[in-house]
């Protein structure tokens, strides 16, 4: 079971009670804040190495560890003007290997709490290890911003970049969640939406101009956080449906037949695939609904154990239906949504995916 993350208080206490180490080396503490103040670290260590050897390092604890508090912190221990013999090291709770990379890159030292560092010494010692797990949960007010119902604030920024402000942010996911307009469920809170907000601006995928308007900075990082987060709906609710139309004309047969639902209705990525890219599918329409029975009487549809050519998915997910498009009457997935179902399958699929990735790369702002 993973630990809370460690305050600053408490790291440093620790520190002076019991030494730190990344083997060979063995850190002391020498000092704590109210003694260096003056220079913006937060204590000072010695490290001991080959019996009589040491070096002076100034610390600065991060408990953050998010992308933009790394940099951030990167930045501080870079501007430090510190004693000739001292050196800045910065402490995590855990350091991820990309974290480790960079610190080494830019000639800098850093260790965390799980026994993971890239310690360097000009012309005497360099200790580079990773490996160890996380032992602590992350701070984030929101576990994971890119899924469930809060990752629509993530799927907005994938294909709209800009906003004036939190407020517009709210207005735009509410005008594409077919759940919320059709009021099967209740519209995303602006503290939430605040909360993802202040999630993505720490892992560095959007940031904030002086007057307050959001943008996307890190479009390609956005779609594979996505993808890594992304959940495979496993619906114990489908239905397999035969209705009268050819092939040709079932979408439009569809489409005729569901504009005044109460249910909610979406075609799923798969089936949704030639609205954005090149690869034929099997002549068979899946859609996401929020009622089977409603969608299957609306159709005038037969139930079969084969050779159906609708198929209905109960969920009620937001993510499944968030940011439809609807053309000619029919409901399509979004391009994101189709992204991701692709990518969960065969070598096919995904190559067909990466067409719709381009197309995601170049979208331009449409807040």
């Amino acid at each position: 079971m993973k630990q809370e993350t460690k305050v600053k208080s408490q790291v440093i206490i620790d520190l002076a009670a019991q030494p730190l180490r990344l083997p060979p080396i063995r850190f002391e503490m020498l000092n704590q804040a109210a003694q260096v103040a003056h220079s913006g670290r937060d204590c000072t260590l010695l490290a001991h190495w080959d019996s009589d050897t040491t070096t002076t390092f100034a610390v600065e604890y991060n408990r953050q560890g998010t992308p933009k508090a790394f940099e951030d912190a990167i930045r501080r221990l870079q501007s430090w003007q510190l004693p000739e013999g001292t050196l800045p090291l910065l402490l995590q709770p855990f350091l991820k290997p990309e974290q480790l990379d960079a610190l080494d890159h830019c000639g800098l030292s850093g260790i965390d709490l799980c026994g993971n560092g890239a310690v360097t010494v000009p012309g005497k010692l360099k200790v580079f290890r990773t490996g160890q797990p996380n032992r602590f949960r992350s701070p984030a007010a929101i576990k994971n911003v890119y899924r469930g119902n809060t990752s629509q604030v993530a799927r907005l920024f994938a294909v709209a970049s800009q906003f004036p402000d939190v407020q517009s942010i709210r207005q735009e996911i509410i005008s594409r969640n077919p759940l919320v307009t059709k009021q099967i469920e209740k519209p995303i809170g602006l503290s939430t939406i605040s909360k993802a907000l202040k999630s993505l601006e720490n892992d560095l995928i959007i940031t904030r101009d002086d007057h307050g308007a959001i943008r996307t900075l890190q479009q390609q990082q956005l779609l594979d956080r996505l993808l890594g987060s992304d959940e495979q709906f496993q619906s114990t609710t489908r239905q397999r449906l035969k209705v009268d139309a050819s092939s040709e004309s079932l979408v439009k047969f569809i489409a005729a037949r569901i504009q005044n639902l109460n249910a909610a209705i979406t075609a799923t990525g798969l089936t949704s695939t030639e609205k954005y890219a090149v690869m034929q599918r099997e002549p068979v329409i899946e859609l996401y609904t929020t009622s089977i029975p409603e969608v299957a009487q609306a159709l005038n549809a037969s139930e079969v154990t084969r050779f159906e050519n609708v198929v209905l998915i109960e969920t009620n997910r937001a993510v499944d239906y968030f940011d439809c498009r609807v053309d000619a009457g029919f409901p399509w997935a979004s391009p994101i949504q189709t992204y991701l179902e692709l990518m969960r399958g065969d070598k096919r699929d995904k190559e067909t995916a990466q067409q719709i990735r381009i197309d995601l790369l170049k979208m331009e702002s449409r807040p």
